[in-house]
């Protein structure tokens, strides 16, 4: 008898023992059914991060194309041909012709003056001193039917590439080459060349001079 007590003694302990494992156990199952929704969760938000990355830089790219086109020198405006220019009235003045007529009847010309030191090398229309036609060193302007010297329109630049690629001689004899590209002028008072109209444009795709014999 006192055998069999001990007996149900010792089941009942291993019992309650058996019973507290499985506890242990199951709360580390649940632990790491944890661990893994955690896990999912940062996979998930990394994903989701990766996505909208690859969403703000299509529209980064998206607006820089909008950019550009807004930039457009020629958008809008009347395109004209200039052939080579071959004459130079002054030293620091070249004029030539262009095509098709603008206005009536009366001669349209285009008109490059040089002033300062007169040297090879790039420069830029639309910078802060060639803008202002009192400061200008490269200066390039259009003139609309022109009687006595006086044009009824006449248009300035605001952007473009000057080049000079040659220059010979000294003081009255000076001569030089060049070219300028993607030249955007808009209509302006004459003779202050101050800007009146930005809508109203002339472009230049390309055009050069030479006046070096």
């Amino acid at each position: 008898m006192f055998r069999f007590s001990i007996f149900l003694i010792a089941f009942f302990m291993f019992a309650v023992v058996g019973c507290d494992d499985s506890s242990d156990n199951d709360d580390s199952v649940l632990d790491s059914d944890v661990a893994v929704e955690d896990a999912d969760a940062v996979s998930v938000d990394e994903d989701v991060a990766d996505d909208t990355d690859v969403v703000e830089d299509g529209d980064a790219v998206e607006d820089e194309d909008v950019s550009v086109n807004d930039d457009d020198a020629a958008a809008g405006c009347v395109e004209i041909e200039v052939p080579t220019i071959t004459s130079s009235g002054y030293s620091d003045e070249i004029s030539g012709f262009f095509t098709p007529a603008m206005g009536g009847d009366v001669i349209d010309i285009v008109k490059i003056i040089l002033s300062g030191e007169i040297k090879t090398g790039t420069y830029d229309l639309g910078s802060d001193v060639n803008l202002a036609y009192e400061t200008c060193t490269q200066c390039v302007s259009v003139w609309v039917d022109v009687e006595n010297f006086n044009p009824v329109k006449a248009y300035y630049q605001v952007s473009g590439n000057f080049v000079i690629t040659d220059v010979s001689g000294e003081g009255v004899d000076l001569r030089t080459n060049g070219y300028m590209e993607d030249v955007k002028l808009v209509k302006s008072s004459f003779p202050e060349f101050v800007p009146e109209d930005v809508s109203d444009c002339v472009h230049i795709a390309y055009a050069e001079w030479q006046t070096i014999k």
